[in-house]
């Protein structure tokens, strides 16, 4: 990180790229330590965008990728006072001036739609985990969750193995006629 001369910042990354405890780097030296003005300034200034892309990488690297939503929900919540009022703002969130549900929703199908989609739903579940949560706050979650990963009435998931291929039996005269081509 030579292009960095903060060496404050420039200490967080290496700490960042080495821990074996991201995660706990993150909330500690982050979401506990400042306000939740502090957070989203920090949040948007490129300085600390080398510090999160390094404690990102890390998780990837330790195969712990899925914590990274732990991060994003523990400070959504430090943000927004609690997690139902980060529900409320998650689930209000806009995109180019659309809800972000039907922002993603109406992307072309593509890997970014699908990682979207993924880490949107990962996010989601994981709130439906905090007890605080409300009974509505909850529908509304799943609700959402399901919009994003409709399931098709009458689609069954794949059997193990794969899908069985049926053989129709040839009738004599398609015989003969496959016969009579050679």
């Amino acid at each position: 990180m030579a292009n960095n001369p903060n060496p404050t910042i420039q200490q967080l990354v290496e700490t960042a790229e080495t821990t074996d405890e991201p995660l706990r780097f993150l909330i500690h030296n982050f979401v506990e330590r400042y306000s939740p003005i502090q957070l989203i300034i920090m949040d948007r200034h490129p300085a600390f965008y080398p510090v999160f892309e390094a404690a990102l990488d890390r998780m990837i690297e330790l195969g712990i990728r899925e914590q990274w939503m732990d991060y994003l929900l523990a400070k959504g919540i430090k943000i927004h006072g609690g997690i139902n009022e980060y529900v409320i703002d998650f689930l209000n969130e806009q995109r180019a001036g659309i809800n972000m549900l039907d922002y993603i929703l109406g992307l072309p199908e593509s890997e970014r739609k699908d990682l979207l989609i993924f880490s949107t739903t990962t996010e989601m579940r994981k709130m439906l985990l905090v007890p605080e949560l409300t009974a509505d706050n909850r529908a509304r979650i799943q609700a959402a969750i399901d919009r994003l990963n409709p399931l098709h009435p009458g689609a069954a998931a794949p059997a193990a193995g794969g899908a069985r291929r049926r053989r129709r039996r040839a009738t004599r005269r398609a015989s003969r006629r496959r016969s009579n081509r050679s």
